[in-house]
């Protein structure tokens, strides 16, 4: 819809029959003509006029506007409730039909959103799960919860990257549970491939994850005082980068949503503040440096080691030997080596990364001891696929590989159900049928996995 119309069902429409008028399609099967030039054409001339949706089949096309469109509220939620199938294409006509086809056919359904990094897959997947929650006729708690997740998981699994403010920096598959009388009774979130080294590394112009920032805007004097934080240009993970805001962005404001959210989840206040002492621990740990002594090397400022073990709750002493030097066990007898500065600060950047890839599968876990419910009570589900895009840098670290690997993957599974089954069947029934071309990715698969 254009900036400015109203949601009303006549609007929506309006929109799907002038389509055609304007020579626009508004499922790209439908032209007469299927080469690339013609398909791009038609999809940038819908997004200049704020369509921004198009069908391929039963594949949508999203083309992200980088702005707010009106298209989204309750009213549009309703429309497409009642007659999804006149309407535009939209998002909400994708989680319409996942629905429908899961009550009708009684199997579990899935949606896999790809795409490159700032896409908008993070927006699709919380869209989709805003129209689940209010397409079911028995309304619980538990789809106000599956909401309240998402603030969480952005906050500590997406960051700004150079081409995205929000990018997702893992992978997670959540399945909305559905009931015996396909109402929502529960979720689960599985996740994969969190970007652990973005904790102790960014590129020029990025930042490490939202939640480091929101909690040295958004906490209390006296969480300040307790956690020792300070402004995010003195904390060595977080100002190496020259950014360390987002215009338009208050973390403050952010920080309160994730709070709210965790109350809503069943993660009480002592089990908060443990989380955000972990956080400020390892921004305290990133801040210890050393100094040649000997064969080895010392921490140079015991003041955040000190700050560090404190929000760790570990001896000192003990943590600085950990630091700054390996035990190797040899026939039962331990022999201590001194750590040479450079393998300190490798050691460090290991703990850190540790630290808070098991601080993010913990709060992932008992998000899932909130949100799930019994396998007795679980009929179906639909299942949302929403992974990091592929992207490339001028340094790719080899979770970037991983990344972009899984990306190929998905790539030639939408090759293979798209194009290559569709064509065989062809041939199988003798239609006369005319090869499309498309990039078959199997060799950079066969590269690596060969």
């Amino acid at each position: 819809i254009r900036p400015g119309t109203r949601d009303r069902p006549e609007v929506l429409r309006a929109m799907a029959s002038s389509e055609s008028s304007d020579g626009l399609i508004d499922d790209l099967i439908k032209l007469p003509v299927l080469d690339e030039p013609t398909l791009l054409e038609n999809i940038k001339a819908r997004f200049l006029r704020n369509l921004i949706y198009t069908w391929v089949g039963s594949i949508l096309v999203s083309v992200n506007p980088y702005a707010v469109l009106p298209i989204y509220s309750q009213n549009v939620v309703e429309q497409y409730l009642d007659n999804a199938k006149e309407l535009p294409p939209h998002i909400f006509a994708v989680a319409d039909r996942v629905y429908k086809d899961m009550r009708r056919e009684g199997k579990n359904q899935s949606v896999l959103i790809s795409g490159e990094s700032g896409a908008g897959k993070t927006e699709a997947t919380k869209l989709i799960l805003q129209y689940l929650a209010a397409v079911t006729s028995k309304k619980s708690q538990v789809e106000q919860q599956i909401l309240e997740a998402s603030p969480i998981l952005e906050a500590f699994g997406n960051a700004k990257t150079v081409r995205n403010n929000n990018s997702s920096r893992f992978g997670r598959f959540s399945e909305i549970q559905f009931g015996g009388e396909d109402g929502i009774v529960g979720a689960r979130i599985a996740d994969y491939l969190l970007e652990k080294s973005r904790i102790v590394f960014q590129a020029p112009t990025e930042r490490n994850y939202h939640i480091f920032y929101q909690l040295l805007a958004g906490a209390s004097d006296e969480e300040k005082a307790r956690y020792s934080l300070a402004d995010p240009t003195k904390f060595n993970y977080l100002n190496k980068s020259g950014c360390v805001s987002i215009e338009g962005v208050d973390d403050a404001e952010d920080f309160e949503t994730v709070r709210n959210a965790f109350s809503a989840l069943n993660i009480d206040r002592e089990q908060q503040d443990v989380i955000f002492g972990t956080l400020a621990g390892i921004l305290h740990l990133g801040n210890i440096t050393f100094a040649k002594k000997g064969e080895g090397c010392e921490v140079q400022n015991v003041e955040s080691l000190n700050a560090a073990a404190g929000m760790f709750g570990v001896d000192p002493a003990m943590f600085q030997t950990a630091l700054t030097s390996r035990s190797m066990s040899v026939r039962g007898q331990v022999t201590v080596i001194p750590l040479k500065a450079e393998e300190s600060i490798d050691s460090r950047d290991a703990l850190s990364k540790a630290l808070y890839g098991s601080l993010f599968k913990w709060i992932v876990k008992n998000i899932n001891i909130t949100l799930s419910a019994e396998a007795s009570r679980v009929r179906s589900f639909i299942g949302i696929l929403d992974i990091f895009g592929f992207e490339h840098f001028k340094v790719n670290s080899f979770e970037q590989l991983m990344i972009n690997y899984a990306n190929e993957r998905l790539q030639q599974h939408f090759n293979q159900h798209i194009f290559k089954l569709e064509e065989e069947e062809y041939r199988k029934e003798k239609i006369d049928w005319k090869t499309i071309d498309f990039v078959d990715n199997q060799d950079c698969l066969d590269l690596i996995e060969k």
